[in-house]
């Protein structure tokens, strides 16, 4: 199998089941919460539809230090609060959460990897993913550039 190909699988399989999750959630708990009128108007600005999905999922998930950060700031209306939401939440709703929070949190951190290991080995990663042939050919065409130079 080409490492092309398997890359792309792996990014497939993970786009799958991120979308999944989202969707069990918004329609498990966001809809419960939304039908609520007492959470109604704590689920935070949304930007676009379903933006308050993610609201709901990243309040539940922050660690306690970022929640205070976030209701002590002046722009703690764009976020869901916590404080509101989680009496009407149950653990499979705060475990789909964390799950999502960590799920949109992955290509980050794995854009983060990519730069370190490109800083340290001063290899592109993009070169990796080419075949030996491809790598020697843009070899050649660096090399024929220099000597036009």
């Amino acid at each position: 199998m080409d490492l092309k190909f398997v890359v792309g699988l792996i990014f497939l399989c993970w786009v799958i089941f991120y979308w999944i999750i989202y969707i069990i959630f918004g329609q498990v708990l966001v809809r419960k919460l939304r039908k609520n009128k007492i959470t109604k108007n704590s689920l935070g600005l949304e930007f676009v539809s379903g933006w308050d999905i993610l609201n709901v999922a990243f309040s539940l998930s922050y660690p306690v230090w970022m929640r205070e950060v976030a209701k002590k700031s002046p722009l703690s209306f764009l976020e869901a609060d916590y404080d509101a939401i989680y009496p009407y939440t149950t653990k499979f709703d705060r475990v789909l959460a964390k799950i999502i929070y960590c799920m949109t949190g992955a290509p980050v951190l794995f854009e983060l990897g990519f730069l370190i290991f490109e800083a340290i080995t001063g290899k592109s990663r993009f070169l990796l993913l080419m075949s030996k042939d491809k790598v020697r050919d843009s070899k050649k065409i660096k090399q024929d550039q220099k000597e036009r130079d």
